[in-house]
């Protein structure tokens, strides 16, 4: 099943992702830590070499030659600390959220019917995180974001459970982000050079 499969290599990157963010972050040489780049290329290769859908591994390595969403700036050799190792699963999250909206555009054209909003494949949708989303147009808090990757992708611990109960208690409050504002710690991944057409 060629959906099954490429649903489990996004899982899969996923996982390295955050796995990167929990290594370096508990590894006292930085020898021993893993570069952002580096991992990153080793994704870009493997897509290159085992993604099976070639127009989508046309688009991905595309946009990554491209830098898009600020890839070559925000994995560069400079990333010291955590909240720069955050910075490689929150890339790999904007460039999956930008193919799913893609084939979204690129299915209402095919089927000849309108396109859905944007917010409605994106992913988490606003009602299972409505603390990740700042509005409706894609304004996020990578803050937010960071730890719902992380309680997804990364075992159970004393992070995740509290990162929980904060997201059921907004959710059972109806709360939800409403800056819609680029400077208050908020990033909007449609500023970006590269839309999300060409990912």
């Amino acid at each position: 099943d060629a959906m099954g499969y490429t649903c489990g290599l996004w899982y899969l990157f996923h996982i390295v992702t955050v796995g990167v963010v929990e290594w370096n972050s508990h590894t006292a040489s930085a020898s021993h830590r893993f570069p952002l780049e580096e991992v990153a290329d080793h994704i870009a290769d493997y897509i290159e070499e085992f993604f099976g859908c070639a127009e989508c591994r046309h688009h991905f390595l595309a946009a990554y030659e491209a830098c898009a969403f600020h890839r070559c700036h925000r994995l560069g050799e400079n990333t010291a600390d955590d909240t720069d190792w955050k910075q490689l699963p929150l890339w790999l999250w904007e460039t999956h959220n930008a193919v799913n909206v893609r084939l979204m555009k690129e299915r209402a054209a095919r089927e000849g019917t309108p396109e859905v909003e944007r917010k409605l494949v994106e992913w988490p949708s606003r009602e299972a995180c409505p603390l990740c989303w700042k509005d409706d147009i894609g304004w996020y808090d990578p803050d937010v974001v960071w730890k719902y990757l992380r309680m997804e992708y990364w075992p159970d611990d004393a992070e995740t459970r509290s990162f929980r109960e904060e997201l059921l208690e907004s959710i059972k409050s109806g709360g939800s982000g409403t800056s819609t504002n680029p400077e208050a710690g908020s990033t909007n991944p449609e500023a970006e050079v590269l839309s999300t057409d060409s990912v």
